[in-house]
């Protein structure tokens, strides 16, 4: 197996979970976000044709799926901290309200912070060179995630090798996966696979290896590198990094 690692920098991101005014935020990239941008390169690059963006985007996500085996995140060397705010949003263009009545409401959400996040795709070995190098191009073009106001850019990006080597546990992991195993510590988060196009679709519950601090009034989250250890690893970046496949 092969990895493509990217290093991410972004101010701040939000995934909101499903809810009505008030939008919590994952910790981390979710994996279906993650292949959403990543397929969004592709199409970039490759000019695939297609009756609507969505068939388009399905068709590559669908390629991808056939080629992926594992997709991840993780903070690099940050920590991260959740803020919310109240947004007031003002629906104008709405042809549904009378005319000249100024339609607005608020939300409640989160938007998390951290100074770089890890993105981990693994693939399976048998991919062309030329597949290589097009995944490698299409992940620098990732420039959102998440919200349309969530942007950033790929700081580095690389091919290694996933050795079959216990680590600790770095990157997320199927909770169904573990969960007959010891685990110490760890925060549980629904989410999606891969990207629903709006339908709505099950989620299911992933072990995320960091721990919540307290500093006064305020909460952060830290890599905890005592979950358990994973049953292979990766070295990108100076850092090694346990997952579990």
């Amino acid at each position: 197996m092969e990895a493509l690692v990217a290093l991410l920098r972004f101010p701040f991101y939000s995934f909101g979970k499903w809810s009505y005014q008030v939008r919590e935020s994952l910790l981390l990239p979710s994996p279906s976000a993650l292949k959403g941008a990543l397929a969004k390169g592709i199409i970039l690059l490759s000019g695939k044709k297609g009756n609507s963006l969505d068939e388009i985007a399905k068709k590559t996500i669908e390629e991808l799926e056939n080629k992926l085996i594992y997709v991840g995140a993780k903070p690099y060397k940050s920590s991260i901290v959740k803020t919310p705010v109240l947004l007031k949003r003002f629906r104008n263009l709405e042809t549904s309200k009378p005319k000249n009545l100024e339609k607005s409401d608020a939300m409640r959400r989160e938007y998390v912070f951290a100074r770089e996040i890890l993105a981990v795709y693994v693939f399976k070995r048998n991919l062309r060179e030329e597949e290589k190098n097009l995944m490698l191009k299409a992940i620098y073009l990732i420039d959102q995630l998440g919200d349309t106001e969530c942007v950033g850019n790929v700081i580095r990006a690389e091919w290694v090798d996933v050795k079959e080597k216990k680590a600790p546990l770095k990157l997320y992991v199927k909770f169904k996966k573990v969960s007959k195993m010891g685990i110490n510590g760890g925060i549980i988060e629904n989410m999606l696979e891969i990207p629903n196009f709006g339908k709505k679709v099950k989620e299911d519950p992933y072990l995320l290896p960091v721990i919540e601090k307290r500093y006064r009034r305020s909460s952060y989250y830290i890599e905890s590198d005592r979950i358990f250890e994973g049953n292979y690893k990766i070295f990108a970046f100076d850092e090694v990094v346990g997952l579990w496949i």
